[in-house]
């Protein structure tokens, strides 16, 4: 655990360097190539540590957004649902979902202020709206600067929650291992709260995810500024991360019963991953697209990219969905038109109610097929900035998503071993692969 703390943050660093100061990864491959590594860090980060402690205007965003994001959370109406059990102490957290409101609130809140929105709507008026508070590629053109700040803010969340775990815990799911290291990175409490406030969503979908979306909509306004044109690479590129991420906050009900809420304490692996990992180096592709623009994909090239990314996004709906359907209707409802095939499993060592374990639709061809259609999407949208021998480091968070999906498959397989025993062994030898159909 020490060593991901520390590696993790240096490894966001130097890959969003390399995308930023595209003209150095000559030069540093050259270095690493020699084995230079010394040399190259010195190359790379003479650029970087201006930016590691981030600038002003970076830590008036990062405080702007996060309020913003918590008001929305406390404000918007939205269902209250119950999460599942825990395992132990049998706790039943309560959420509040209003991920989508929020979403479609900040989207339009941003291009309002940014001006562009009033902009358009005055043309189609006939009138001259030029007011803004600024401009819209104000989260790329500080985008470094964004990265250390949110990076000190995740270490800062993680300090709170690993001593409200340990001296202020909201539930019985909560306390220390013994081990200080280990409980700054794994987290000290299952479900985090603050009064009425969801730490868990707040910080994954309303600041984590929602981040991701918002540097996507400023990169389109970076490229715009600096080109004069969006091209079919970024349009692409941009348009297919928000569906992708719109699908995540309008599915928030299903998301709260996930491996990352149900079972993963709060800590730095959560936090960090989801305020700085996930929102910078996913989005690693659209930056490099901003200063670099790829005008080689056609219209039609555009549209059969998305139609394609498009088709994985839905099979990734589609197969939460069918697993969301047949749990809420204990298994009374229909999948591809036939009564779902499920196998009632006991469960051990956690509540005594039986689990239903789908055997059909999705979930028939492989056990984590939701996994196999969000390896393709990412693939399909990051395609318009280059083929992998192309730009290889835009390719990261598809490489790291995919060694993430397969580490996870196999953990989930070994906790499900445990808590259904014969039950699960049946629905192995029913569903024999783990995510790649015929593969693996």
């Amino acid at each position: 655990s020490l060593g991901l703390i520390l590696a993790c943050p240096p490894l966001a660093f130097s890959l969003c360097g390399l995308v930023w100061y595209r003209g150095l990864q000559s030069e540093v491959w050259q270095e690493m190539c020699t084995f230079s590594w010394f040399s190259a860090c010195v190359k790379l980060y003479d650029q970087l540590i201006p930016h590691l402690w981030g600038s002003m205007v970076a830590w008036i965003i990062v405080g702007v957004f996060v309020t913003y994001q918590v008001l929305l959370m406390l404000i918007l109406p939205g269902k209250t649902i119950k999460g599942p059990a825990t395992p132990i102490h049998n706790n039943e957290p309560i959420h509040k979902v209003n991920g989508f409101s929020s979403f479609v609130i900040t989207l339009l809140s941003y291009e309002v202020a940014s001006g562009d929105l009033l902009t358009f709507i005055g043309a189609q008026l006939g009138a001259e709206w030029n007011y803004r508070l600024f401009p819209g590629s104000i989260l790329f053109d500080h985008w470094l600067d964004l990265l250390g700040a949110f990076t000190w803010f995740s270490v800062g969340v993680c300090l709170l929650l690993y001593v409200k775990g340990i001296y202020f815990p909201s539930s019985s799911d909560s306390g220390s291992s013994g081990n200080l290291v280990f409980d700054f990175y794994w987290g000290t409490e299952l479900y985090p709260k603050i009064k009425s406030l969801d730490i868990k969503p707040l910080i994954h979908s309303r600041i984590g995810i929602t981040l991701w979306a918002m540097l996507n909509v400023s990169y389109v306004h970076a490229q715009l500024e600096h080109s004069g044109v969006i091209t079919n690479a970024l349009w692409v590129n941009a348009i297919m991360q928000l569906i992708y991420i719109g699908k995540h906050h309008w599915w928030e009900e299903g998301y709260m019963a996930t491996t990352d809420i149900v079972h993963d304490y709060e800590g730095f692996y959560l936090v960090y991953g989801c305020v700085v990992f996930m929102p910078f180096t996913f989005t690693l592709s659209g930056v490099s697209l901003v200063y670099h623009p790829s005008h080689h994909l056609s219209v039609l090239g555009a549209i059969v990219s998305s139609i394609l990314c498009l088709g994985f996004i839905y099979l990734n709906y589609s197969a939460d969905d069918q697993k969301q359907r047949v749990r809420a209707t204990d298994g009374n409802c229909t999948i591809w038109g036939r009564p779902p095939k499920v196998i009632r499993a006991k469960t051990y060592g956690y509540t005594k109610k039986a689990s239903l374990l789908l055997c059909s639709g999705w979930w028939g061809v492989s056990r984590h097929f939701h996994y196999l259609a969000d390896i393709g999407s990412v693939f399909l949208w990051t395609l318009p900035a280059g083929w992998p021998w192309e730009n290889p480091i835009v390719y990261f968070y598809w490489v790291f998503l995919t060694i993430l999906f397969i580490d996870r498959a196999k953990r989930d397989d070994l906790r499900c071993a445990r808590k259904y025993k014969q039950s699960w062994a049946k629905y192995c030898s029913l569903v024999p692969y783990k995510i790649f159909p015929y593969i693996w």
